[in-house]
């Protein structure tokens, strides 16, 4: 029996890496809407304004269509734009900032595996970004990040005995959140000045520089432990 030929697949997607492949190819990781993480060949290309219109690129929401392959690449066959972001591309800051998040996501991703919710948290952060101050965006999308690839750091209390009284708490990844000086006995390290509440991750609240700060440096940490990934610092002006 002739083996089943795969139908073409239409999704949403966002290019997250793109590397030329000979003289007119390119490979390409997608993190797209209903299949997670997928890394695709795209023919010719390099050339091909008609399939590919020019817009195989950062920081836009694609229209795609491809091939399945069980055994290599996925083949695209074509795209279109479905969504740009305009102010992102205005600003220095922002560009930066969006690609960061797109490389973080190629390393946290593996091929083929699809996490719950990125692909609709890259397309608010995404949508958000004109509006929201820089720096607290980018550790909200951090923290909503670990949380949903199943690493959820609470920093609203004490791991251990629940409290959430002002003092100096310390962070460790391995109690998946925050120790207060009573319940911390290990040496000394780099302490909070005070909780970080749940509120702060979704609204902004209290977006003082030295939260944004403990919330970067905890972010660090974190993916650090649980992933093996190194976060880059990224100066803002709070």
């Amino acid at each position: 029996m002739a083996p089943k030929i795969a139908e073409p697949i239409k999704d949403l997607a966002f290019v997250l890496r793109s590397v030329a492949y000979g003289d007119d190819h390119r490979i390409l990781s997608f993190l797209t809407a209903a299949h997670g993480r997928v890394d695709m060949i795209a023919l010719g290309a390099r050339k091909s304004h008609k399939r590919f219109s020019g817009i195989l690129d950062f920081v836009h929401c694609l229209d795609i269509e491809f091939k399945p392959n069980d055994r290599g690449l996925s083949t695209l066959l074509q795209c279109s734009l479905r969504e740009s972001y305009p102010t992102i591309r205005e600003s220095y800051e922002g560009t930066v900032l969006a690609l960061q998040w797109l490389g973080l996501l190629a390393k946290a991703l593996p091929e083929g595996q699809q996490v719950q919710g990125v692909f609709g948290l890259l397309q608010e952060v995404f949508r958000r970004s004109a509006a929201e101050n820089a720096a607290w965006l980018d550790v909200a999308f951090r923290r909503q990040l670990l949380s949903r690839l199943g690493f959820h750091i609470d920093l609203s209390r004490c791991a251990r005995c629940q409290a959430q009284a002002p003092g100096r708490y310390y962070f460790l990844a391995g109690e998946g959140g925050l120790l207060c000086a009573s319940c911390h006995r290990g040496p000394e390290r780099q302490g909070l000045l005070d909780i970080i509440p749940e509120k702060f991750w979704w609204e902004g609240e209290a977006m003082a520089p030295s939260r944004i700060a403990d919330s970067r440096w905890i972010l660090e940490e974190s993916f650090r432990s649980f992933l093996g990934i190194e976060i880059p610092r990224i100066e803002f002006g709070l």
